[in-house]
């Protein structure tokens, strides 16, 4: 990807503080840019501000600084909500309007490590071998980091169950946390805590980069995909795990899946076959 200064062009704008991403396309074919360092929340002064379609077959970002940057294609692998908020040409407007038929989900992890794995033999049961832990609590899905040796649980809940929490701050969410492993050991929550040493909760639907964490599919999902695939020549692509066509939609197998089938489409100019969908 080659930068290039230009004066800020009309279309520069932000949506409801949202910064916009403008891809022209047009020109001769160069190398593929990738878009993802542009975006990214820590590239200060670049991030994109709109995508659109110019009459010669090339792809120019412009960014917020007024910088450019031209390529033969763009790749966008922002997640569902993102897309959106970026400034497209029309056709690829259209297309991304498929993504409401798309299920997207939330995810909220917590963290905790402990000076001990006071867990491992707890009331007499062996549990040295702990790797998964399910359960009715509030965080219902835990798990250690089995086979190594470090005094950590992650607890994970996800959907409706993030949703109804999504509210709550950083530090409600590990005491939350808390009281659910106390529920499950059956153990008072200060006791619990007096092992701790470190904490994090992490809400993905709270990122602003993000605004949660996987993609499922819905009635309507396998057509939007293949709506969303067709790059109807613009040099416009969106890939990622909620593109994928197989099974394992939501994981780094389908995003993996996803670049290489898009990758392929663009070097041949027409769709690759992932093993993984068959």
């Amino acid at each position: 990807m080659r930068p290039t200064r230009a004066s800020p062009a009309p279309w520069h704008s932000a949506t409801n503080g949202w910064p916009q991403t403008t891809v022209n396309t047009g020109g001769s074919r160069r190398a593929m840019a990738r878009s993802s360092s542009i975006f990214h929340p820590n590239a200060a002064g670049t991030a994109p501000l709109s995508i659109s379609a110019l009459p010669w077959r090339r792809i120019t970002v412009g960014c917020r600084d007024g910088a450019t940057f031209e390529a033969d294609a763009a790749i966008l692998t922002v997640p569902l909500p993102l897309l959106s908020k970026i400034a497209l040409p029309s056709a690829a407007h259209e297309r991304v309007a498929a993504t409401a038929d798309i299920g997207f989900g939330n995810v909220i992890k917590i963290l905790l490590r402990f000076t001990t794995k006071w867990w491992a033999d707890h009331g007499g049961r062996d549990l040295v071998d702990l790797s998964f832990l399910l359960s009715d609590a509030t965080v219902p899905t835990w798990w250690t980091q089995h086979p190594d040796e470090y005094p950590v649980l992650t607890g994970w809940l996800a959907g409706l169950k993030a949703d109804r929490v999504s509210s709550l701050s950083e530090a409600e969410l590990v005491d939350m946390g808390l009281a659910s492993l106390a529920q499950i050991f059956d153990l008072p929550s200060d006791g619990i805590r007096r092992h701790l040493v470190a904490s994090r909760a992490i809400n993905w639907g709270n990122d602003p980069f993000a605004r949660g964490a996987y993609s499922y599919a819905t009635p309507k999902t396998r057509q939007a995909q293949s709506l969303l695939r067709q790059s109807h020549g613009d040099a416009i692509f969106f890939c990622g795990e909620a593109l994928y066509a197989g099974p394992d939609m939501g994981t780094v197998e389908a995003a993996l899946a996803s670049g290489q089938e898009t990758a392929q489409t663009i070097l041949t100019g027409s769709p690759g076959t992932s093993s993984h969908a068959r």
